[in-house]
């Protein structure tokens, strides 16, 4: 942790200097990673959040994204999918959702079908998404989200 703050200082004292390439090249992929780290949280509840709109977005081509998340235990879809079944499972959770049908939660969190929803949640937490325990009504959800009921269109999906 100590090579990483002095990284990110060395990185800081070398933008206020006016030449962001003086530090590290460790230093820079450290910031760039934490950058994108904040835009995915950011931006989960975006249909069209997809690694090239994140490498765009961070002015950088997409073969110079995925090395960034080689040291990361999920490469950057990964983690774009597993901070969604993150949300939804929030959401789930929820007593202020509990009425919403599972397929509403899915599509609220840009996943295209209940079924596919349903698989990749069993796959993460061990139990189907309508098992999931509720809380008491009252908790916040997730950030970041549509409006329940209003779901995400897929980035391929024609646009009115």
């Amino acid at each position: 942790m100590g090579t990483v703050a002095l990284d990110l200082a060395t990185v800081f004292l070398a933008r206020q200097l006016g030449d962001a390439g003086l530090a590290p090249a460790e230093a820079r992929a450290q910031e760039a990673l934490q950058r994108i780290h904040r835009f995915i949280e950011n931006n989960l509840g975006g249909p069209d959040l997809t690694p090239q709109v994140i490498a765009d977005r961070h002015n950088m081509p997409l073969r110079r994204l995925h090395p960034l998340f080689a040291d990361q235990p999920l490469t950057v879809a990964a983690r774009i999918r597993h901070d969604r079944l993150e949300r939804a499972r929030t959401d789930l959770a929820s007593g202020e959702l509990s009425g919403r049908p599972v397929q509403v939660i899915a599509a609220r969190w840009c996943f295209s079908g209940a079924t596919g929803f349903s698989r990749a949640f069993r796959e993460a937490y061990g139990i189907t998404p309508d098992r999931t325990p509720r809380e008491r009504p009252g908790r916040r959800t997730a950030r970041g989200a549509h409006e329940p009921g209003t779901p995400c269109t897929p980035p391929h999906a024609a646009r009115p």
